[in-house]
């Protein structure tokens, strides 16, 4: 998962719940200090993502990461204002009335 901190590892916490699967957080933005945990890194820089990305079975992130998720990886899109601004405005989901539909694309 890429993304900021809070939402990101909310929605980690939640795949991991309800999906059994692990899912660790790349967070790309500024994060509140102590908040993330062991498994997930600090990625402000693609530089930071990339070797981060070896291995993934899915990438959950803002459509303008795509071109660096590896091919073997299944891309989820989650846009953010934060990440590609307006461009996917209209896709971005309620992840509280839609969370059920992003944890389908999971698994």
């Amino acid at each position: 998962m890429i993304g900021e901190g809070v939402t990101s590892l909310s929605l980690a916490g939640t795949i991991e719940l309800e999906c059994g699967i692990p899912a660790k957080v790349l967070c790309a933005t500024e994060c509140p200090e102590g908040i993330l945990r062991e498994c997930d890194r600090m990625t402000p820089d693609e530089d930071d993502i990339i070797p981060e990305l070896e291995g993934a079975a899915f990438v959950i992130a803002d459509p303008l990461y795509k071109p660096i998720v590896p091919e073997s990886a299944k891309f989820i899109s989650l846009p953010s204002e934060a990440f590609s601004g307006r461009i996917y405005r209209n896709e971005i989901p309620d992840l509280v009335e839609d969370i059920n539909q992003l944890l389908i694309k999971i698994i």
